[in-house]
């Protein structure tokens, strides 16, 4: 798979990378997991990263929808208390966090579903999920520019100090 060039790439992979601590996390905390509709049935075969990349290679979203991604994904774990992060439900909040961003935010943004397809799921379920994750998150889509630079800085900081990601400030 064709690789996303440049700063996009970095924070890509950066974005990846917190979101897969961010699962491991979570499944180490001991407790009943709710389940959402963001859960797949099973474990997918893709990781985290590749998908993020293949979203990245497909569609024509700019680096911002995928630092507005994290964001989005950020606030529903904060704002909805019970939600967790896992690997059956992250691959399916990504993509509809990376809709989202692009509807919000660039000009050119893709239909559902396009992003259906480039997802792995159907233009159906990816209507309901985008419905879903509006809803838990208030339909508060708006990201001001100080919490923008912020997550910018905190993912670019990531890829060049962390050891998930310290080859990638070689790279980018």
């Amino acid at each position: 798979m064709s690789r996303p060039f440049g700063e996009r790439k970095a924070i890509c992979r950066a974005v990846s990378c917190i979101l897969t601590q961010l699962c491991l996390k979570y499944s180490e905390e001991d407790g009943e997991k709710r389940k959402t509709r963001f859960h797949a049935a099973e474990m997918p075969l893709i990781s985290i990263e590749d998908y993020i990349e293949r979203i990245a290679l497909y569609s024509s979203c700019s680096e911002s929808c995928f630092i507005l991604a994290l964001v989005y994904i950020d606030r529903i774990i904060h704002v909805n208390e019970d939600f967790e992060l896992c690997f059956l439900n992250i691959h399916r909040l990504l993509i509809t966090s990376v809709l989202l961003a692009a509807k919000f935010h660039d000009d050119d943004s893709l239909g559902n579903s396009f992003f259906a397809e480039v997802g792995g799921i159907s233009c159906l379920e990816m209507n309901v999920l985008e419905i879903e994750f509006l809803y838990l998150l208030n339909f508060t889509l708006r990201v001001s520019s100080t919490d923008f630079q912020r997550y910018k800085e905190e993912l670019k900081n990531h890829g060049k100090y962390s050891l998930c990601c310290g080859k990638l400030s070689k790279k980018a």
